[in-house]
């Protein structure tokens, strides 16, 4: 099973902005709302809503 975390979202947090606390990176959004089906996909979060967060493999970089 995937490891996760929680994360309580703040009054008016948008799913982005979770993202981006979460991953670095405001795109990676899909992943948190696939992990949340229950929670409405709404424009902003409802403060206080737990919101289950998949930890992601780090994908390395290439370098020469």
């Amino acid at each position: 099973m995937a490891e996760t975390t929680q994360y309580i979202a703040q009054e008016g947090e948008r799913w982005d902005t979770v993202a981006n606390k979460a991953y670095g990176k405001s795109s990676l959004i899909q992943p948190i709302i696939e992990a949340n089906p229950l929670v409405p996909i709404t424009t902003r979060l409802t403060g206080g809503t737990v919101l289950t967060i998949p930890v992601l493999e780090e994908v390395q970089s290439k370098t020469d």
